[in-house]
């Protein structure tokens, strides 16, 4: 992660991942949460197109992105 810019990074007993990047201005703090996991794709249709799609085929306005894990984070 220091690599892509980060000013600390660490992984913990339990393989969490930190990572903390400073901005340059003494505005609030920002935390973003997020999870990775794995599952079967079960019956999708090519699950690791990232095609993006009417989101009506998938009962949503709007386009949005289709694929595994497309919306996990």
């Amino acid at each position: 992660m220091l690599d892509f810019g980060y000013d600390f990074s660490k992984i913990n007993e339990t393989e969490s991942v930190m990572g903390v990047i400073r901005g340059s201005g003494k505005g609030r703090d920002l935390l973003m949460n997020g999870h990775i996991d794995h599952v079967p794709t079960g019956d999708m249709i090519d699950p690791f197109s990232g095609k993006i799609i009417d989101g009506k085929e998938v009962g949503v306005e709007g386009k949005v992105v289709y694929g595994r894990a497309a919306s996990d984070m």
